[in-house]
């Protein structure tokens, strides 16, 4: 069985902190039920998350990806 090189298989392991993005849309109006709403009535909140291990275990990282980049979007009504 052959072995992996250490610094190949660090170019396959991220961190679930640095390459998750979550954005919350918040509607400024969300009592209002309009559809077509223009983008100066959401706000949109983007961060990182500080811990992911209840996804991807105590390690907090993912093998087996390259430029990996992972976007959660949420909407008020899915909050």
């Amino acid at each position: 069985m052959n072995s992996l090189d250490p610094e190949v298989a660090t170019k396959w392991i991220v961190s679930g902190e640095d390459v998750m993005t979550i954005e919350k849309y918040l509607d400024k109006n969300h009592d209002k039920k309009e559809l077509g709403k223009i983008e100066s009535d959401v706000d949109i909140v983007e961060f990182n998350p500080d811990f992911t291990y209840t996804i991807y275990g105590d390690l907090e990282r993912i093998f087996g990806y390259k430029n990996l980049e992972i976007s959660v979007r949420l909407t008020y009504s899915g909050l």
